[in-house]
């Protein structure tokens, strides 16, 4: 059975194309001192096939969308400054996908999405976008 395999920036929605050069992102952990002091992060890099699947990784199609989730992030970082790392929400360095289960990230015999793992609300919206 053939299948494709398709991803959607978690920002503007576009489909990614084989050749694009897109990036991924995570929210991570900076340890503080104490558990208390530990503060949300968040990491970016090269598109990488094994990383696309791991959950809570985000999916941006470039500069433009990747510096609008930042910035969205950022804004929802300053709204709650004693806002410390969220177990549930924080992915450390996303875990290489080896195997890849059909079930499991939503393969069909037509298009295979990747999951949506976690939304990023927008504090404010700009005209450009």
């Amino acid at each position: 059975m053939a299948y494709s395999e398709s991803y959607t920036c978690d920002v503007c929605g576009k489909q990614k194309a084989g050749s694009e050069s897109w990036w991924l992102a995570w929210v991570d952990c900076f340890q503080g001192q104490t558990p208390d002091q530990d503060q949300p992060l968040i990491k970016l890099t090269r598109w990488q096939p094994q990383y696309a699947h791991s959950a809570g990784v985000k999916h941006l199609c470039g500069a433009r969308c990747s510096g609008t989730m930042m910035d969205r992030w950022m804004s929802e970082q300053h709204e709650n400054p004693e806002l410390h790392c969220d177990p549930v929400s924080v992915h450390h360095m996303p875990e290489p996908v080896q195997e890849i289960s059909r079930k499991s990230v939503g393969f069909s015999a037509v298009v295979a999405k990747a999951p949506q793992p976690i939304e990023i609300k927008a504090a404010h919206s700009r005209g450009d976008e």
